[in-house]
């Protein structure tokens, strides 16, 4: 959703006065005002939190622990993939939009870089594509020394929605549908989680270890990683090849470096017109 002009208003005052700030991760912000957070909190005193609700799920959380504890060996590949209902309030005649993915589209990009890591070059194409909307999307995402990464999107009978993990050792998936979610490991199950609600208690302990800028907490660049990614989808859409990332810390002195260049380019240039023009009337 888009936030009012208030809201996004009170969030960066907070910040600018060094107050700990925690954002929906699903909320639509500006992309200067996702810029100017991320400045702030890597050059001021002020903690922006990104809200990641999903990442507390009981089963996706379990799916974490075993990628760190090893047990599925070297990852492979993860993958995310989710079927929409086919009925007048989600799409039309079979099609999907715009509209519909995008709550979708920013949770699952968060879990494919959390499972698989930070990565660097987005490729996205779409199958059935109308003017009324598309019958597919699939998002790849690859990176140095990082596995493949897959998120498709289609229509069908039913919301569904699956993430899995394919390792050297075993595969590991969560499935989430009418009957909750469930985590199973090399086919046995493991564990079911009968609401489709985060931990409380792992929500709040995560925002403590943010405030507090734990080594591997919450980061505000986490949130702008995946609306560079959402950016990236677009223009490799439009451009139809695959969009490498360029990631840059937010900072004064990364800045101001680049003022100086621009500054010194149009000094160069500028000197170079006239030399011309003092030869020419010569």
């Amino acid at each position: 959703f888009l936030p009012s002009p208030e809201l996004v208003e009170a969030a960066r005052q907070l910040a600018t006065h060094g107050k700990g700030v925690i954002i929906d991760a699903e909320c639509a912000l500006p992309s200067s005002v996702t810029a100017e957070l991320g400045l702030l909190d890597a050059e001021t005193a002020s903690v922006a939190i990104p809200f990641f609700e999903w990442r507390a799920f009981p089963a996706i959380h379990r799916l974490h622990q075993l990628l760190d504890a090893g047990e599925l060996g070297d990852v492979l590949l993860v993958s995310v993939e989710r079927s929409f209902a086919i009925d007048s309030e989600n799409t039309l005649d079979g099609m999907l939009d715009e509209n519909v993915i995008r709550a979708s589209l920013c949770r699952d990009i968060d879990l494919l870089r959390w499972m698989g890591g930070d990565y660097s070059q987005v490729t996205l194409f779409r199958t059935g594509a109308t003017d009324r909307g598309f019958a597919g999307q699939t998002l790849n995402l690859a990176g140095d020394a990082l596995p493949d990464a897959t998120c498709l999107y289609r229509s069908g009978k039913d919301h569904a929605w699956t993430c899995e993990v394919q390792g050297s050792s075993g595969i590991a998936s969560v499935c989430c549908d009418r009957e909750g979610i469930r985590l199973a490991v090399n086919g046995k199950h493991v564990l079911t989680q009968d609401d489709v609600r985060a931990d409380t208690a792992l929500c709040l302990r995560w925002i403590d270890e943010a405030m507090e800028r734990w080594p591997g907490s919450l980061r505000w660049e986490d949130s702008t990683r995946v609306h560079e990614i959402q950016e990236a989808m677009q223009r490799s859409l439009r451009r139809r090849r695959t969009i490498d990332l360029h990631f840059e810390t937010a900072s004064e002195r990364s800045q101001f470096k680049t003022q100086m260049a621009t500054v010194g380019c149009f000094v160069l240039a500028y000197t170079c017109f006239v030399s011309v023009l003092l030869l020419l009337a010569g």
